[in-house]
C-alpha cells in the first residue's frame, strides 16, 4: 500500500501525473476516483470499466464505485479519470458522444449527493487527454491535449525523482513485488525451513504450536523485520492450509482473534501441546493476548477471509503483512510457494488492489494448476468484489485509505 502524498492539485496533468504513480503501473480501460481534503489528493480507486452502451449497468457501477470512495470520511471533493483507448464519440465536437458520458452524468450525481463534488473530469486516450464536459476550445483543443504533458509534469517528475517507478501493466507491476532482492542467508533459510515441514508433519494444528506459532507470524509482521530462524518457521509454516488461512486473518486483526476463530472452525485442537522434542525449533514462548468480550467465533474468520467483515481492519498491518509475504515468496519452495502467493494475492485485494491480486493469482495457477485456493479466489475476485472493510474509514490513527488497482 502507498501512502497518501500530499501534493497540490492544481493542473490536471499533474493529477494525471500523480494517479500511475499511487496505482503503480499505467491503467487502461479503467475508472479512476481520487478524493480530496481541500486541494490535496486522498484515496485512489481503480476500476475496470464496463462496456458502454448499457445505463442500467453503468449506473449499477457507478454506485458500487462511489460506495467505496466514501471509505475517505474527510474528503469534501472528488476527481474522475477514465482511462480508455477510444475516448472518442462519433462526434469529437460533442461530449455527450462520448461512450462513456453517462457515467461521468451518474459519477457527477452521486458524488455530489455524497459530499464530494466533483471537482474535475478527464479522459484519458492513447496519445492525448481532455476534459470529458468540455472538449474543444477554449478548455480543450479539438485533439485534447498531447500526453507528453502528464510525462513532463511537476508532480510527475518529483515522484520519480523520490524513487517511485511505473510499471507498463499491472502483469509488470506484480512481476516487480514477486522480484525483489532476498537475504544473504536465503539459502539457509529455505534448508531450515525443509527440516521444520518435516519435522511438524502433523503438528502444525496442536494448540501449542498453532498459538506460538501465530505469536512469531505476529512479531514478524508488527515489526516489519525477522530473523532468519524465524523466517524459516514462517516459511515452513505455509505448507499448513489451516495456518495459511489464520495468518490473513491474524494481519487484518490479531493473533487471538486468528487463534480463536480457527478453534472455532474446528483447525486447531487446543488441548494439544507443544511436542517437547519440537518446543526448542519454535521462537516464539509468549502466550496469546486476551481479549475483552466473548472470543472470537468462526463467523468473525469467516467474514474476515470472505471480506464481508464491515468493521474497519489494521491497513497498515496489512500492507507489512504483505511486504513479508512478497519475501516468502521469493524464498519458498514446494507446497509453500502457491501459499505464498495466494497469500500475497489476497492481501493485495485486502487493500483494494484486485488488479495485482489477479496477476500474482495468474502466477500462482500457472506454476500450480490445482492450488484449490487461488482457482476459488480468481473467480469470486472476478465477480469484482472488494472487501467490505474498504468501504469504511480506516480504523487507527494515521492510516489512509489504500489505493485500488
Amino acid at each position: 500500500m502507498k501512502n497518501r502524498i500530499n501534493i497540490r492539485a492544481s493542473r490536471a496533468e499533474d493529477v494525471l501525473g500523480y494517479v500511475p504513480h499511487q496505482l503503480t503501473f499505467h491503467p487502461r480501460e479503467s475508472l479512476v476516483l481520487l478524493s480530496m481534503r481541500g486541494s490535496s489528493l486522498g484515496a485512489t480507486l481503480r476500476l475496470d470499466l464496463p462496456e458502454a452502451g448499457d445505463d442500467v449497468r453503468l449506473a449499477a457501477f457507478a454506485e458500487t464505485a462511489v460506495s467505496y470512495l466514501r471509505a475517505d470520511g474527510d474528503a469534501d471533493g472528488s476527481l474522475v479519470v477514465l482511462y480508455t483507448d477510444s475516448p472518442e464519440g462519433a462526434d469529437p465536437t460533442n461530449p455527450t458522444s462520448f461512450a462513456y458520458w453517462p457515467l461521468a452524468v451518474f459519477l457527477e450525481d452521486l458524488l455530489g449527493a455524497a459530499g464530494t463534488p466533483v471537482r474535475g473530469a478527464w479522459v484519458v486516450g492513447p496519445d492525448s487527454f481532455r476534459c470529458v464536459q468540455c472538449r474543444t476550445s477554449p478548455c480543450c483543443p479539438p485533439q485534447g491535449h498531447p500526453k507528453e504533458r502528464i510525462t513532463e509534469s511537476h508532480v510527475n517528475l518529483e515522484l520519480m525523482l523520490l524513487g517511485s517507478s511505473v510499471a507498463a501493466t499491472a502483469g509488470e507491476a506484480a512481476v516487480l513485488v514477486r522480484s525483489g532482492s532476498l537475504p544473504d542467508a536465503a539459502p539457509a533459510i529455505r534448508s531450515r525451513a525443509r527440516d521444520l515441514a518435516a519435522g511438524f508433519d502433523g503438528q502444525w494444528e496442536a494448540g501449542g504450536v498453532f498459538m506460538r506459532l501465530l505469536g512469531s507470524w505476529d512479531e514478524a509482521i508488527s515489526s516489519g523485520d525477522a530473523e532468519p530462524g524465524v523466517l524459516a518457521v514462517l516459511l515452513a509454516s505455509l505448507e499448513s492450509h489451516h495456518v495459511r488461512d489464520a495468518v490473513l486473518v491474524l494481519a487484518c486483526l490479531d493473533p487471538a482473534a486468528a487463534y480463536y476463530g480457527a478453534a472455532a472452525h474446528g483447525r486447531v485442537d487446543p488441548l494439544r501441546p507443544v511436542p517437547p522434542e519440537l518446543a526448542a525449533a519454535l521462537p516464539f514462548e509468549g502466550y496469546l493476548p486476551g481479549r475483552s468480550g466473548p472470543e472470537p467465533g468462526a463467523d468473525l474468520f469467516t467474514d474476515i477471509l470472505l471480506g464481508s467483515y464491515e468493521p474497519p481492519v489494521d491497513r497498515e498491518r496489512i500492507a507489512r503483512a504483505s511486504e513479508l509475504l512478497a519475501l516468502l515468496h521469493r524464498m519458498a519452495e514446494g507446497a509453500a510457494k502457491p501459499a505464498a502467493g495466494t497469500m500475497l494475492a489476497w492481501l493485495e485485494w485486502a487493500q483494494g488492489r484486485s488488479s495485482l491480486a489477479h496477476e500474482h493469482l495468474r502466477t500462482v495457477l500457472a506454476e500450480s494448476p490445482d492450488y484449490r485456493l487461488a482457482g476459488l479466489l480468481e473467480s469470486y475476485f472476478g465477480l469484482g468484489t472488494l472487501p467490505a472493510w474498504l468501504r469504511r474509514p480506516p480504523g487507527a490513527a494515521g492510516q489512509s485509505p489504500s489505493a485500488a488497482a
